[in-house]
């Protein structure tokens, strides 16, 4: 598997925002974020960006931790790889000296003229048999701890480490770094993207509504109003496993929603379509029909401002990240 010189990550599930940067060209990695989102401000801009870094710091932390583990199995397996060679060596030496003749048997040992069955967790060293200890294993008369989910059978691993994998070097996905592509965490860099978009009405924010009278109660308070739709984003550069910077902004929006009868607001909930969104309802669906108009960025209302994202962070790189 190749190693990419730079993967782009949204650290957000919301299939809006993979629309709008598919939309643009970008070709990215999703990896949502799976932390609690909590933030102390009382300002809304403020609460926005801070939500998008919280996002943003819980993947990068995961996909450098990731990385890490990455050049770690690399390195293990290379210096494994020169152990075994030295091995090898030494074993076609005692092997000579011993007297027997021709090659070793796939089921069998000499030592010292004699054939014995090869147990799988017995390792010749210098011509002799030692029994390999519960926690430790003999290479080339170095001892080293041996992985207690290890076993090593002709020098290849059968039972990996269930937090890593090591496919060609690289990390799989795992327990311990939950949804991290191998071909990320072999990335020389990564640009993680966290976002996170609020309504605020009169400074009170209105999140995703908790059931159908919560999704009615905002209509009602959004009809007939203008109000405001934040967006924060975060984005965090990782090159070679190690963060090297990390910058916020937050994009406003004002939104003028016509006034609503009862049965408007009736008949949209029954759609579903408020139920996942802030602010109970979705600009690009079919409550589009009650926009008077917005003052900004229609995207950032849908939820991630692309334009001002691609000009600021994604531009320098556009060839390569909108490669088909």
């Amino acid at each position: 598997m190749k190693a990419m010189d730079e993967s782009i990550i949204l650290a957000s599930g919301s299939p809006r925002r993979r629309e709008l940067l598919t939309q643009i060209g970008i070709r990215f990695e999703v990896i949502p974020a799976l932390s609690e989102e909590r933030t102390e401000s009382s300002d809304p801009q403020e609460i926005c960006r801070s939500l998008a870094t919280v996002k943003a710091e819980e993947v990068a932390q995961r996909i450098m931790d990731a990385c890490t583990a990455c050049v770690v199995q690399q390195e293990t397996k290379n210096c494994k790889a020169g152990r075994i060679g030295e091995k090898t060596e030494g074993q076609t030496e005692d092997l000579s000296n011993s007297g027997e003749p021709g090659e070793e048997q796939p089921e069998t040992r000499s030592i010292s003229g004699e054939t014995e069955k090869r147990q799988p967790e017995i390792r010749s060293i210098s011509g002799g048999t030692e029994k390999r200890q519960p926690e430790i294993r003999s290479i080339s008369g170095e001892t080293e701890k041996r992985q207690p989910e290890t076993r090593s059978i002709s020098g290849e691993t059968e039972k990996r480490q269930p937090e890593i994998r090591s496919i060609s070097g690289m990390t799989e996905k795992s327990s311990l770094y939950p949804g991290i592509p191998a071909e990320v965490a072999a990335s020389r860099r990564v640009r993680v993207i966290g976002a996170d978009t609020i309504v605020v009405l009169r400074r009170e924010i209105l999140g995703k509504p908790k059931d159908a009278a919560d999704a009615a109660r905002m209509l009602s308070e959004l009809s007939g109003r203008a109000h405001e739709v934040m967006t924060g984003v975060c984005v965090i550069d990782i090159c070679e496993g190690q963060k090297v910077s990390e910058a916020s902004f937050s994009e406003c929006t004002k939104v003028f929603v016509s006034r609503l009868t009862s049965q408007d607001i009736e008949d949209y909930i029954a759609t579903g379509e408020p139920f996942d969104k802030a602010g109970a309802y979705g600009i690009q669906g079919v409550f589009a029909r009650y926009i008077e108009r917005i003052d900004g960025d229609y995207n950032n209302v849908v939820g991630l401002p692309v334009g001002r994202l691609f000009r600021e962070f994604l531009s320098g790189q556009a060839e390569t990240a909108t490669e088909t």
